[in-house]
């Protein structure tokens, strides 16, 4: 499946035009993250829409000292908005 098909799978752009996929398309970035790797910290400044392809993301808070708590779990096809 490629990038255009997959972005059509994802519920905020189904109804978009093939103009407005392919503008999407073409400003976006892919990213490798390794399992464990960080991928912002809670209040960094960003402007991001973060859509997971393949595998999935653990959304944490940190709490003193050296712990955190699990807050929800993202799979594929899910979004994040940064």
């Amino acid at each position: 499946m490629d990038n255009k098909e997959f972005l059509k799978t994802v519920d905020i752009f189904k109804n978009f035009s093939e103009t407005s996929m392919q503008k999407i398309i073409s400003a976006a970035e892919l990213g490798n993250y390794p399992a464990g790797k960080v991928i912002f910290f809670e209040g960094d400044p960003s402007s991001h829409l973060y859509i997971i392809v393949t595998g999935q993301v653990e959304i944490t808070k940190k709490y003193p000292p050296n712990q955190k708590k699990c807050y929800l779990f993202l799979e594929s096809g899910l979004f994040l908005v940064k």
